[in-house]
C-alpha cells in the first residue's frame, strides 16, 4: 500500500536499463554485419521490457496512491494483475494521445513477450522489430516522468523526489 515501494521498484527497471541502454549503444550483437541499417540490430528488445516494467510498477503505484488496494488478501490484487500499460494508463487517469497510446501499446507488448524472439500467441497488432528499433526512449522517459509526476503529485509525502530519469544511474556500470 505504499506508492514509494512502486516506485523504488520502479526506478529499479529504470536504472537498470538506462545502463543496459549505455552499454547497447557500443554494442556489437552481431559483429560480421557492417551492412547499411546496423543500428537495428543494436539489442534493444530487453531495454524495452524494463522501460515498461518501470512505467508498470508507476502506474499501478499510482492506482494504490489514488485507493486501490493493492494486497488485502494477501497476494496482489487482481485488478492490478495486468500489463496492459494502455488500461492501467486511463484507468489512473493519466493524459491521452494517440502518441503515448502507440508508445504504451508497444511497451505493453514488450512487457508480455519481450523475453522471447516471438509472441506468446498471435497478435496481429503486435508491433514490427523495426518499431521496436526504432523506438525513442526520450518519448518512453517522458511517458515514466508523467507517470512519476502524477503520483508525486497525489503522495508528495510517500515518493522520491524528481530527478532527470534518463541521467539515472549513470554512474553505474
Amino acid at each position: 500500500q505504499m506508492p514509494l515501494l512502486w516506485q523504488w521498484t520502479a526506478r529499479e527497471f529504470v536504472c537498470s536499463a538506462n545502463i543496459l541502454r549505455r552499454a547497447a549503444q557500443n554494442a556489437d550483437l552481431f559483429p560480421d554485419n557492417k551492412q547499411s541499417g546496423d543500428h537495428l540490430w543494436k539489442p534493444k528488445s530487453a531495454i524495452w521490457l524494463l522501460y515498461g516494467l518501470a512505467l508498470e510498477n508507476l502506474v499501478k503505484g499510482l492506482l494504490v496512491a489514488q485507493g486501490i488496494d493493492a494486497t488485502s488478501t494477501g497476494e496482489l490484487n487482481k485488478s492490478l494483475k495486468t500489463h496492459d500499460l494502455v488500461q492501467l494508463w486511463k484507468r489512473a487517469g493519466l493524459p491521452v494521445s494517440d502518441a503515448a497510446d502507440e508508445i504504451l501499446k508497444n511497451l505493453h507488448w514488450s512487457v508480455e513477450v519481450g523475453k522471447y524472439p516471438v509472441g506468446t500467441k498471435p497478435d496481429p497488432e503486435a508491433p514490427t522489430p523495426v518499431w521496436i528499433a526504432l523506438m525513442n526512449v526520450q518519448a518512453v522517459v517522458n511517458l515514466i516522468e508523467i507517470a512519476e509526476d502524477a503520483l508525486r503529485a497525489k503522495r508528495p509525502d510517500w515518493t522520491f523526489e524528481k530527478q532527470n530519469l534518463l541521467e539515472l544511474c549513470a554512474g553505474a556500470g
